[in-house]
């Protein structure tokens, strides 16, 4: 099916034209092809070569954030790298068959993870008598960490510590290191900084970077934050790599104002944001959604820093008029990158239908751009409030809310067009768009089908937006009837949906479904929000069961 309706008119309230934005990016785009020729000429010396290879993006390695991480960071010397052949025919083509010349064939065999490519080339080296033991072990352990081929790393490492212990030095345990954390043994990567410090050698900042990135993989981000501590307390400065690891950790853990203390210290150490910087550092300010405009400044900085935005910045930024329902700057930033040939895969369109859901509850698109300048100057830039704040004084329109119904609908028929996966996340989000909208039988005629259509089950968030909009219309046993629906198929209450039926049963009076819900969510180690038990505290002359309901969560009435 095609789109149901064009990118209607949006929003303009940045800094920058979007003709001024495209300009740049041609350029940059320009400016990148030419500086990738460039490098793969000097690597390769041949202009043939160079062309194919400068058409393989680093980008095409690197995952959305839950994989995205400073090792895929575009440089330079990755892009010469991944331009390089590995195949020694060709290579040598162009090349002397010299020491040297083999060192930059295994770099480039074990950056792009050829790790049987590897063992050939120092297999090779050894026969011509050109073997150069450090840069081989280096190699062989890059190689597998890149594969992920743990025993291989292990078998290297041990056999160069017991034929010649004085080649193993910080760069051969930060590779070494490297290779056990990618393949998954995070405790064995300890293990080695321990053994470094008992052989006189101080942990580089590499080894601790390793490490902060499995502690992240591995969700264990307090043990990141210890060793974060630990590396600067050691007098090991962070390095620009490391500052980025720990912003993506407070993105994770949604702590935007620790992330901007830490993007802070790059001025102050003089270090150079990386592309991963910026991305990471909107993504965690996107995530609260009082700092999404700090989302756009950091995206606007990043474009004065000559630094080029990716489909990861896309992502992020999209994230961000998601969390605030900032319909129009989400289209501009669609439809600039767009027009630059970043596609969006489900994930960004997901995203994009979940701003339109989050736009019904309270976002006007101001249409005209004068008035929008008008409103945007009401807010106090010292009080960190974002445009949001301003468009509330504006209620939405129904013309509004069919708007972004139909512009929901656009995504979602693009995304079964191009054959993108359609998850029930991509559902949930549809759903939500009528029910922020408080059109029940819209949904349930619509939406509902579509479950049964694409095979997918429904989750707890299906349930709990429908018992949202119920809760919001005042139909208080439709939210019941959801609730016990939701437990009936398996579905254990979390902490929002248990709250939703608190808040339900408190509205109607409802003493038995309160209690009902108090000893159900104490049963499952959930508490009450603050505001709910603030009302049931201001209760006169509360019966003696609800009394003792809430001291079983510690809450006495004096």
């Amino acid at each position: 099916m095609a789109p149901a309706a064009p990118w209607p008119r949006h929003l303009e309230l940045r800094s920058f034209s979007l003709n001024t934005r495209k300009k740049y990016f041609a350029r940059k785009k320009q400016a990148s092809r030419a500086v990738t020729k460039t490098e793969t000429d000097q690597a390769m010396q041949s202009t043939e070569s160079s062309t194919s290879a400068s058409s393989n993006p680093m980008e095409q390695l690197a995952g959305f954030f839950a994989n995205y991480h400073p090792e895929m960071e575009s440089t330079m010397k990755h892009r010469a790298l991944l331009a390089t052949p590995t195949d020694p025919n060709t290579f040598f083509q162009s090349h002397p068959m010299s020491k040297e010349s083999f060192k930059t064939l295994l770099a480039a065999q074990s950056f792009q993870g050829k790790l049987h490519d590897v063992k050939d080339t120092v297999q090779a080296m050894k026969e011509l008598d050109l073997s150069d033991p450090k840069a081989e072990t280096l190699a062989l352990l890059s190689a597998a960490s890149k594969s992920k081929n743990l025993s291989t790393a292990k078998e290297v490492f041990e056999s160069t510590m017991a034929a010649s212990p004085m080649n193993v030095d910080r760069r051969v345990f930060a590779a070494y290191v490297s290779a056990l954390v990618a393949g998954g043994d995070l405790e064995g990567g300890f293990l080695q900084v321990q053994r470094m410090k008992e052989l006189g050698l101080t942990p580089s900042s590499k080894v601790y970077d390793h490490l902060l990135t499995g502690c992240i993989r591995a969700n264990q981000l307090s043990r990141a934050w210890d060793l974060y501590r630990e590396m600067t307390s050691s007098g090991v400065d962070p390095s620009a790599h490391t500052l980025t690891i720990m912003i993506k950790a407070c993105a994770v853990e949604r702590k935007a104002e620790m992330a901007v203390s830490l993007f802070d210290q790059f001025e102050t150490l003089q270090l150079r944001p990386t592309d991963v910087t910026y991305n990471s550092i909107i993504y965690a300010c996107a995530q609260n959604e009082r700092m999404f405009r700090d989302a756009l400044r950091y995206y606007d900085r990043m474009l004065g820093a000559e630094v080029e935005p990716s489909r990861h910045t896309l992502a992020a930024l999209i994230l961000a008029c998601s969390r605030a329902g900032y319909v129009g700057r989400g289209l501009e930033l669609m439809k600039t990158f767009s027009t630059l040939g970043f596609a969006a895969d489900e994930r960004i369109c997901n995203t994009l239908i979940a701003m339109f859901a989050r736009a019904q509850d309270y976002t006007k698109i101001v249409k005209d751009e004068r008035r929008a300048r008008d409103l945007s100057a009401i807010r106090d830039p010292m009080r960190g409030e974002s445009d949001i704040e301003a468009l509330k004084l504006n209620p939405i329109t129904p013309e509004d809310r069919e708007a972004n119904i139909r512009n929901a609908w656009a995504i979602f028929n693009t995304m079964e067009a191009e054959k993108l996966p359609i998850s029930a996340v991509t559902l949930n989000a549809v759903l939500k768009v009528y029910t922020a909208a408080h059109k029940a039988e819209e949904a349930e005629a619509k939406v509902f089908p579509l479950y049964s259509k694409f095979g997918l089950p429904k989750t707890g968030q299906f349930y709990r937006h429908l018992m949202r909009m119920h809760m919001e219309l005042g139909e208080q046993q439709r939210v019941y009837d959801y609730y016990k629906e939701m437990k009936k198929n398996g579905i254990a209450p979390d902490l929002s949906t248990a709250n939703l039926k608190l808040r339900t049963a408190m509205d109607g009076d409802n003493l038995k479904e309160t209690l009902s819900v108090l000893r159900e969510m104490k049963q499952l180690d959930l508490k009450p929000l603050d505001q709910l038990r603030a009302r049931l505290l201001r209760i006169k002359q509360p019966p003696l069961v609800l009394r003792n309901a809430l001291a079983m969560f510690g809450v006495y009435y004096s």
